[in-house]
C-alpha cells in the first residue's frame, strides 16, 4: 500500500486511488460539524419555543387577571373588563404569530375593554379590544400615525390587524 498526499493505493493494482483519506477526514469533521450545529439549532428551537410559549402563557394569566376586576377597579369609577371583550382578545391572541408574544402588554382600559400594546423600535401598535368591535392605531417611527376605529371582529379587519403588528417589528 502506498500513500502519497492523502490518497491510498493498492500496491500491485493500478495507481487508481481506493481511499482517499484527506477527503474521508474532511468528510468526518463537517459530519460532526453538521450533527453540531443540527443540535444546536435543535436546542435552539427548544429554547426559543418554550420563551414564546412562556409569553403566551403570560398574556393568558394576563387576562385571567383582568376577569377579574371589579368595576371601579381604578378608583375613578371604570367599569369591570368585560369577558366578551376578554374572550375578543383571545381570539385576536391566537391569529398572531408567536414571535410577537415577548413585546405584547395587555391592561384593562376604562371603557371596560382590554388593550394591547406592541410597541418597537419602529414604531407602536396600539388596541382596544371592546364587546362589538375594535380600534386601533399604527405609529411609526418617521410621526406617521395611522387611526382604525371602530372595526369589527371579521378575518380581514383581524388580519391587517396582525399586518400592522408586522410592519412595525
Amino acid at each position: 500500500m502506498t500513500i502519497a498526499y492523502g490518497l491510498t493505493w493498492e500496491s500491485n493494482s493500478s495507481p487508481m486511488p481506493i481511499r482517499n483519506s484527506r477527503f474521508q477526514l474532511s468528510r468526518i469533521d463537517d459530519a460532526l460539524s453538521e450533527i453540531r450545529t443540527l443540535y444546536t439549532s435543535q436546542r435552539r428551537n427548544a429554547s426559543i419555543s418554550g420563551i414564546l410559549d412562556a409569553a403566551m402563557d403570560h398574556l393568558l394569566k394576563q387576562l385571567t387577571v383582568l376577569e377579574t376586576l371589579h368595576e371601579d377597579w381604578d378608583g375613578y369609577g371604570s367599569p369591570a373588563v368585560s369577558s366578551i371583550a376578554i374572550q375578543n382578545c383571545r381570539s385576536v391572541l391566537n391569529c398572531i404569530k408567536p414571535e410577537l408574544f415577548p413585546r405584547i402588554k395587555l391592561s384593562p382600559n376604562e371603557w371596560g375593554g382590554v388593550q394591547l400594546q406592541y410597541k418597537t423600535m419602529n414604531g407602536l401598535v396600539c388596541c382596544d379590544y371592546g364587546d362589538e368591535s375594535m380600534s386601533y392605531f399604527v405609529e411609526q417611527t418617521n410621526g406617521k400615525i395611522e387611526w382604525f376605529s371602530f372595526i369589527s371582529y371579521n378575518k380581514e379587519n383581524i388580519d391587517n390587524f396582525v399586518e400592522s403588528l408586522i410592519s412595525v417589528r
